[in-house]
């Protein structure tokens, strides 16, 4: 009998723990997105119907999307020049819903829009075509968007350090005269940076300094060194082209800017910033943001 009692206890602590284990672990809904040709839909927003829940697919297509709670959901998976779709799924307590998305072509005609309404310009704005684009393109969703506003409010000395606090983005700043001030892109890690910046609607033109010989385009100042520079000329070349790099947010301050636009990833920078470039940011100023609204689609 006492030997009953115990497996009964044992039972029922083994139950009780796989309970919690299981409360404890969250559901979630991963998966892919691709075309009907079966490649990769990078930058696609995956999201819960009548929900904040959100995600974006990476370069490979790849998203995780964390569920509140067990139950029945409607997920949407859509991207620009794609058909929506959207699915029911349910998922249990702990569960992991395994789904791939795969989104049609289509060259959707927008209906006309109303800047006022509809770009959610501010009212200082909202009857002139200033910034049209900048507003037309915030509202689409794809990159980071800072406003005057958030501008006004920030702490920046430098315009570059308006990128602080950008998912994805890691500024490492010293102060002036100390080296080693870098601005990163977690998908662009190419060295000399290949990331673009644009003025009111110009491109900065950036040339690196000649690396020392031996350099090549080395990521690390170790591998470089391997190819027969001296670590010493290498970290100097590292530090003046970051240096000279940066020299490009200095065409305008912080005080002067009206709005920037950050694109963290190829697969974010829309066709007008488009070039060999893995990431780019575009520069509003306060004085010269009058380019012309999108054309119609």
């Amino acid at each position: 009998m006492e030997l009953r009692r115990l497996l009964v206890a044992l039972g029922l602590v083994g139950v009780a723990g796989g309970v919690q284990a299981q409360a404890n672990s969250e559901p979630v809904v991963r998966g892919r997105v691709v075309a009907t040709d079966g490649l990769a839909v990078a930058a696609a927003e995956v999201g819960l119907v009548d929900s904040p829940v959100r995600a974006t697919t990476d370069s490979a297509g790849r998203f995780l999307l964390r569920v509140p709670s067990p139950g029945a959901y409607a997920v949407f998976a859509r991207a620009i020049g794609f058909q929506p779709e959207t699915r029911t799924i349910v998922i249990g307590a702990g569960g992991t819903d395994e789904q791939v998305f795969v989104l049609v072509p289509s060259a959707a005609i927008l209906p006309d829009l109303v800047a006022e309404a509809r770009w959610a310009k501010p009212g200082r704005l909202a009857h002139t075509t200033e910034y049209d684009a900048f507003y037309f393109r915030r509202r689409q969703g794809f990159g980071t968007f800072l406003t005057r506003e958030q501008i006004d409010r920030s702490t920046a000395f430098r315009t570059f350090e308006l990128l602080r606090g950008i998912s994805g983005v890691q500024v490492a700043w010293n102060p002036p005269g100390v080296p080693g001030t870098t601005v990163r892109f977690s998908r662009c890690l190419d060295f000399p940076p290949r990331i673009s910046v644009w003025v009111d609607g110009q491109k900065i033109p950036f040339r690196a300094p000649a690396p020392p010989p031996g350099a090549g385009r080395a990521l690390t100042p170790e591998e470089a060194a391997r190819g027969g520079a001296s670590l010493e000329e290498v970290l100097a070349w590292r530090s003046a082209t970051w240096s000279q790099w940066l020299e490009l947010f200095d065409f305008v301050r912080p005080a002067d800017i009206e709005a920037v636009e950050v694109f963290r990833g190829i697969g974010q920078i829309p066709a007008e910033f488009r070039d060999d470039s893995c990431a780019a940011v575009a520069i509003w100023t306060r004085e010269g943001g009058k380019a012309p609204p999108p054309a119609d689609r």
